[in-house]
């Protein structure tokens, strides 16, 4: 994976495909389901409609995650329904809009532990992280 000279390294979509897939383990990155054989998906934590442009903070590692399901089944669905504050703000799966950076927002992965998605020299990693105050607290 080469880096173009701008502000923001480019990714294609399958650079980001096979890096979110490699990073993940083959495992659903809320539940820790592995994934061989089932419906998963490639999760944009900031929404498209959210704020940012296409190949700049929505196209990056830090905001995408694979998460079994599709939009209405599995760790996605739920977090796409109504408990979406709970399951996606509160525990980072998702992010509000243009107000938080993918990149300076955890997520509680697997349930059990604070990382941030990352990647260092085209290869997938996550990074220790403190946990999300909720927004309730």
């Amino acid at each position: 994976l080469v880096p173009v000279e701008d502000e923001a390294r480019r990714w294609s979509r399958t650079e980001l495909r096979e890096l979110v897939i490699a990073r993940a383990g083959y495992c659903c990155d809320r539940c820790g389901t592995p994934l061989p054989g089932k419906q998963y998906s490639i999760q944009h934590r900031r929404a498209r409609g959210a704020g940012g442009r296409r190949g700049n903070v929505l196209d990056t590692p830090a905001n995408l995650i694979l998460l079994c399901g599709s939009g209405t089944t599995g760790c996605h669905g739920l977090i796409e329904c109504e408990e979406r504050q709970r399951a996606g703000y509160d525990h980072g799966f998702a992010i509000r809009g243009e107000v938080q950076a993918p990149e300076e927002v955890p997520i509680f992965r697997h349930l059990t532990h604070w990382v941030i998605p990352s990647e260092r020299d085209g290869v997938g990693l996550w990074l220790p992280a403190d946990p999300i105050v909720p927004a309730s607290a």
